[in-house]
């Protein structure tokens, strides 16, 4: 929408001085093409990813970036033009976009405004409605197949507007700072991809292992993290495979230590709850089990070779009946925090010359019983493994914009990827 005159200065009076909003939104058949009902779940996982990387490019320039929480998604929908029927008319109804979010992106001192924007998100709608757009959606596919779930629980899951996040524990007053890397985060973050297949010899070294996991902590304001208003509602059951000076076993990582009392009536006396050998202090890691779980780990995932071949491989686990019960929109957002969690691990792999891959597919029952959790109070919603990757020949990387010829390039000037 480009807006003119007093609604444009009206919605800059708004913003905070340099600030802009990204929104993000999702195609559900973009995933359920191939994945069918999963798509639901692995669309939200996206966002997360998306939302994360938002958080670090700006990061990257010195600025901050923050989840407006507030909006409901009929306004996240009327801001980004989603609900604009007519924009829609020449495409199937199954390739509608999803409102999902948006965030306020600036100068790191501007977020007190980030709560007057949560309370407005009908009078911004408002004033967008108002602009002149343009373009219309386009048709992705000739056919389609209707995945009737996706979209009950699309409907069941939709955001009212709220005033404030939902209680959770504390975050952790500060995040200890993972060793310097001289990789420039944009070479890491060009090269992120997810791995194919894992050769299944390559180890990690302990510090290095501890050091990812310190990166997926929430304390202070450590990106991205502190773009979620809300504390840690996830954390990670390990399945360690190659990690030099750690014992093969199950693990489990506590994102905050108000969950610990939850989890140790879960998991009873047969948990080991044993700090692993030279563990930082910050870290709540326990050593749960030990025993070589690499043909479990791959059960798990629906038979998938890729959760054994890592050096680890993990479940992420929510908090969940307490977190739904106060907003089933909440349900998304468990999903997007994993999303977030998983992006981290995909740089943080790539940092310390390994890779990752999330894994969609998994058996959350037999997961559950692994680790020892019982009815609804937990809840797996993400797994993912990291190692060394067998590269694909086949695979072939071209620079930006390479589909415009070399001429149409120089033409064009210097790209950014």
């Amino acid at each position: 929408s480009r807006l003119a005159g007093d609604a444009a200065r009206e919605l800059a009076r708004a913003l905070p001085a340099g600030g802009f909003l990204v929104g993000v939104s999702s195609i559900f058949w973009r995933e359920a093409w191939k994945y069918g009902e999963r798509a639901f779940r692995y669309c939200q996982h996206d966002a997360g990813h998306v939302i994360a990387t938002a958080r670090f490019a700006a990061a990257a320039l010195g600025w901050s970036a923050r989840l407006v929480h507030g909006l409901s998604d009929a306004d996240v929908g009327a801001l980004l033009g989603v609900d604009r029927d007519g924009d829609y008319a020449a495409v199937d109804a199954l390739e509608r976009e999803h409102p999902d979010a948006v965030l306020l992106v600036g100068p790191a001192n501007a977020f007190e405004q980030v709560r007057a924007l949560d309370g407005s998100g009908g009078a911004l709608a408002e004033l967008v409605a108002g602009g002149a757009w343009s373009g219309t959606a386009n048709q992705l596919s000739s056919g389609h197949v209707d995945w009737e779930v996706i979209g009950l629980v699309a409907e069941a899951s939709r955001k009212p507007a709220t005033s404030e996040p939902a209680p959770a524990a504390a975050v952790q007053a500060s995040r200890p700072p993972g060793p310097a890397s001289e990789a420039r985060a944009a070479t890491i973050i060009r090269q992120r991809r997810s791995a194919v297949a894992l050769d299944g010899t390559t180890s990690m070294p302990r510090d290095v292992f501890y050091s990812m996991l310190t990166r997926v902590l929430a304390g202070g304001a450590a990106p991205p993290f502190d773009v979620l208003p809300w504390a840690p509602k996830l954390h990670l059951g390990i399945f360690v495979h190659r990690v030099d000076g750690l014992r093969p076993g199950l693990y489990l990582l506590e994102r905050c230590a108000a969950v610990h009392d939850a989890f140790v009536a879960q998991l009873g006396s047969k948990a080991l709850w044993k700090q692993p050998e030279a563990c930082p202090e910050h870290l709540r890691l326990f050593c749960i089990g030990e025993h070589d779980y690499r043909r479990t780990a791959s059960s798990v995932s629906c038979g998938q070779e890729i959760a054994a071949d890592g050096a680890f491989s993990l479940g992420m686990i929510a908090e969940f009946r307490a977190t739904i019960e106060a907003g089933a929109f909440w349900y998304r957002r468990l999903f997007w925090e994993a999303g977030v969690i998983g992006q981290v691990l995909y740089l943080a792999a790539e940092a310390a010359g390994l890779r990752g891959t999330g894994i969609g597919c998994y058996f959350d029952d037999l997961f559950h019983e692994v680790v020892g959790i019982e009815g609804d109070r937990f809840q797996s919603l993400y797994h993912f493994t990291v190692g060394g990757p067998l590269e694909d020949g086949r695979l072939v990387t071209h620079p930006a914009y390479a589909h415009l010829g070399e001429s149409r390039r120089a033409k064009a000037g210097p790209q950014r990827g």
